[in-house]
């Protein structure tokens, strides 16, 4: 019996780990660096201690590299559901159907210095997926939710028109004040963020809702 018991854990050890990803081992092992955190009472008030944990873990491990990485996880208990390694400008993940029925989720990615940190029209995928609840994208300027419960394939293609708008208005503004470096990226970074939070949250689209969050040292 015990022997029985033993290959069942190991069984089920052995799903969750497939479930995750191959790259969750590689995401483990990355380094902890010293980093500016978000404070807990800024996040949606559903998230948990431990979702809290899991979120400054993340940004600690993956706020220096250039490269990206996503984890799919349990908001309410803070369990990694899905981790997957991407590349410098991008991270593909693919889901099962009915991956992730049973739990409340959110995802967070970061965006490397080589992107602006607010969400690109890539981010407003989430509107087409009914179990994703939140997007958070670590950038290096900022930290940023996109909130969007349930699905509004509706909206997808107006938010891919007012991303592409905002950023070319960004770049326009910055190209006319400022020359290409880090205060140009800085400044464009600025602006981008303001022109989606305005056409979002002013413009009442109220099935979505977009929170910038500044970073602070502890």
């Amino acid at each position: 019996m015990k022997i029985k018991k033993i290959i069942l854990i190991l069984s089920i050890l052995v799903v969750s780990m497939l479930n995750i990803g191959s790259d969750f081992k590689e995401y483990k092992t990355l380094k902890n660096n010293k980093s500016p955190i978000i404070k807990k009472e800024n996040l949606p008030d559903e998230f948990s201690d431990e979702t809290y944990n899991l979120i400054i873990d993340f940004i600690e491990k993956t706020r220096q590299l250039d490269y990206e990485w996503i984890l799919y996880f349990d908001y309410c208990t803070g369990e990694i559901l899905k981790c997957v390694k991407g590349k410098s400008e991008e991270v593909i993940v693919t889901f099962d159907e009915n991956e992730f029925k049973n739990n409340p989720v959110a995802s967070i990615h970061n965006h490397p210095k080589n992107i602006l940190s607010p969400p690109s029209a890539k981010n407003f995928g989430i509107l087409k997926r009914a179990f994703d609840d939140y997007e958070l994208i670590a950038g290096l300027e900022y930290f940023w939710i996109l909130k969007a419960k349930g699905l509004h394939e509706h909206l997808i293609e107006d938010m891919n028109r007012a991303s592409e708008i905002a950023f070319d208005v960004s770049y326009i503004f910055c190209i006319n004040h400022y020359k290409k470096g880090s205060v140009f990226n800085k400044m464009q970074d600025l602006r981008y963020g303001y022109e989606l939070l305005k056409y979002i949250n002013d413009e009442n689209i109220s099935d979505i809702q977009l929170t910038k969050l500044e970073y602070q040292y502890e």
